[in-house]
Order: C-alpha cells, then structure tokens, then sequence
C-alpha cells in the first residue's frame, strides 16, 4: 500500500514538471524575440544550474562521484541538454512550432523503445495502447500536423537523443541524489551550448543586455521555475517510477501550453483541443499500469465476494 502511495507521489511530481514546462512555452515565446535563442538557453540553463548548486550546497547532497557516475552524468548533459536543445533550436527554424511539438511527442515512444532494448524494461500490451491513446492527444491539441520540412530531421534526432539521456539519468540516479544528477548535467550542457553559441552567435551576449525589466523577470522564471525545478522533478520521478513511465507524461506538455497561452496570452482553446487532453489522460492512465491494476484489483476482489 506504501509503495503504491509512493509511486501516485511522484505521478504527481512528474506532473508538476510537465505543468511547468507547459507554461515555460508562453515564456521562451516572448524570449526568443528579445535575444538570440541559443545563448539564451545557454545563460537560462546556466542560471537553473547555479540555483540548483546552492540547493546542492545547502542541503548537503553532494558526494565524491566514481568515474562511471561521472560518465553517466555527462552523458545526460551532453545528449539531453546540449544536443537535444541545440537540434531543436535548429530544427524550429525551418518548421512550425505545431508539427514540432508533435515530432517531441515521440519522445515517450523512443523512451519506452530504449528501456527496453538497454534497460529490460517490459514493453507490455497497456503501455502501447497508453503510448498511441497519448500521440493521438497530441495530434488533437495541436490540430493536426501542418507542415513537414527539412527541419523535422532536426527534431528527430532531438527526441532521440532526449529519450537516450532518460537512461544515463536513470543510471546515474541509482547511485546518487537527482539533485546533483540535475545540476551537473545541467551545469555541463549549458557551458557546451555557450562555447557553441559563441560561434554561431556572435552577437549574442550584447543581445542578452538588451532586455528591460519585464523580460528579465520572465528569463528568472523560466530559469529557475520551469528549467531548475522542472528539471529536478522530472530527474527525480525518473529515478522513482523508471524513464519510460515518467517519458509518457511528457504528452501534457503541449496542452499544458496551450493552456496557459490561453490564459496569458488570450488565446483560445478549441473543442478539439480538450479532446485531445482526455485522450491524453487515457494514454498515460494505461501506460502507467494504472487501469491494469485497476482491472487486475476488480477482478481479485470479485472472486473473493464469489
């Protein structure tokens, strides 16, 4: 009975995440038309990193890292922060954000694949059916797909490389606290996207001077609300519920944003776009196990009552 408590715990921990990176949608809108997108990230992860290092400090839950723990990190920051942002920085430059958002929604897909080839995690009947029900949701809240181009290669390999860092994540995590997992990775992406955006870049430090207040609050959130903390929640839940299962709730990011476009920005939510939350709703019920057990509960209880 604990343990299940435990595990709805971090479903809604896991939730947490997505609600703030849903909403970290509405700001990198308004950040990416002030200053040059990528040292952008680069100073917005950065400033996660360092926020996350005062936790560390504070808290006390640094230890001395082995060689291989330091390789798992790396390879997170590496693959799910560096590569992962830098190709979706290039990939939304030649698509729209919709089909983006849908190619990212293959992310639990890849994560679930990966788990199971590297981790030998079971790729049942209910997380396939959970998986599609999930994709299905986010093809409805963003309307369908409007556009292929050349960047959707781009993207691909961002949501390759994304899922791939779930593993190093979970792999680090078994032997060390997700915060120090979180701020490494996070710490070692970033001064990799800023030496990259330095070259691609030229500019863009003089750009990141050019904000006003407003802006510089929006930046602060983003970095400490929806990068820092997001991406500790989502480390964590990692290390509790497994890659594949935290990976399916990545699918309410989108509504998530599209939602607090709504609410900040006055956009409108469509009919289709609700419809698109329940069916997303229904993938991660099933892709969880949730409904199993459910069933698998009904069932035990009824031949008891026989």
């Amino acid at each position: 009975m604990k343990n299940q408590q435990g595990t709805t715990v971090h479903y809604l921990i896991v939730m947490v995440a997505t609600l703030l990176w849903g909403v970290n949608i509405v700001s990198l809108k308004v950040l990416v038309s002030s200053f040059a997108p990528v040292t952008m990230t680069a100073f917005r992860i950065f400033t996660a990193g360092l926020v996350l290092t005062f936790g560390l400090l504070l808290w006390k839950q640094g230890k001395k890292m082995s060689k291989s723990e330091w390789i798992y990190v790396s390879l997170g920051g590496v693959l799910g922060v560096f590569a992962h942002h830098l190709f979706l920085a290039i990939g939304l430059t030649t698509i729209n954000a919709s089909t983006a958002v849908l190619l990212l929604g293959l992310v639990p897909v890849a994560t679930a694949l990966y788990s199971v080839l590297f981790l030998k995690e079971r790729f049942t009947t209910w997380k396939i059916v959970g998986m599609g029900l999930a994709f299905i949701g986010v093809l409805f809240v963003q309307g369908g797909i409007t556009q292929i181009g050349k960047g959707s290669i781009f993207l691909l390999i961002a949501v390759l490389v994304q899922a791939l860092s779930f593993l190093f994540i979970r792999k680090a995590s078994e032997t060390m606290q997700a915060l120090q997992v979180t701020t490494i990775s996070l710490l070692f992406g970033a001064m990799l996207l800023f030496l990259f955006s330095l070259y691609i870049e030229p500019q863009g430090i003089r750009t990141m001077m050019s904000g006003n207040l407003t802006i510089y609050s929006i930046f602060l959130f983003s970095a400490i609300a929806s990068t820092a903390a997001g991406q500790f929640l989502f480390n964590l839940s990692i290390s509790r519920i497994g890659p594949s299962k935290s990976a399916l709730f990545l699918n309410f990011v989108p509504f998530f944003g599209v939602l607090s476009s709504a609410l900040l920005l006055n956009e409108m939510i469509r009919w289709y776009q609700w419809c698109g939350f329940v069916f997303i709703v229904l993938g991660v019920l099933f892709g969880t196990g949730y409904v199993e057990r459910s069933i698998i509960k009904s069932v035990k209880r009824t031949k008891k009552m026989a």
